[in-house]
């Protein structure tokens, strides 16, 4: 039951964000900074779905970025592909999601049976000192592969 609660309201103010314009205010600053350049845009996103999933759930921020990037070829003409945005956005916001214990539930689902199991917690820090490096390795040859695949 609770699921089903979380993703009501989860599309509940997703639709609000939408109908309010706040979404096509957020599309069109984007479009009015990366506009003239869709690879930096492309960058822009795998780094920041990738941040910002790592201290946020990434199903909320991926719902909240669905409807920004299908409204960008309405604002700007340059992104006429939407290929390059949609990788970009799923490759961040998965791999951002492995960065903190937080980033995605099935973390917080190993380490609640970690501490069940083994009566043991792990820590904010000792958790970043494990996944830091592959995390990062993962951005790295993520936008290389959306740089180099769709640029």
């Amino acid at each position: 039951m609770g699921n089903y609660i979380f993703f009501i309201g989860l599309f509940i103010i997703t639709g609000a964000l939408e109908d309010t314009g706040i979404l096509k205010n957020l599309a069109m600053i984007l479009s009015k900074n990366f506009g003239s350049t869709p690879k930096l845009f492309g960058m822009f996103l795998i780094i920041m779905s990738f941040v910002v999933s790592g201290f946020f759930d990434n199903i909320p921020f991926t719902a909240t970025m669905i409807p920004v990037i299908k409204m960008l070829p309405s604002i700007n003409s340059t992104f006429v592909n939407l290929n390059p945005y949609w990788w970009a956005l799923s490759l961040g916001v998965c791999f951002g999601g492995n960065l903190t214990q937080i980033g995605a539930s099935a973390n917080i689902v190993a380490i609640t049976m970690l501490l069940k199991y083994s009566k043991r917690s792990v820590s904010f820090k000792e958790y970043m000192k494990f996944s830091l490096i592959p995390s990062l390795i993962s951005l790295i040859i993520s936008i290389a592969y959306v740089e180099f695949r769709y640029f």
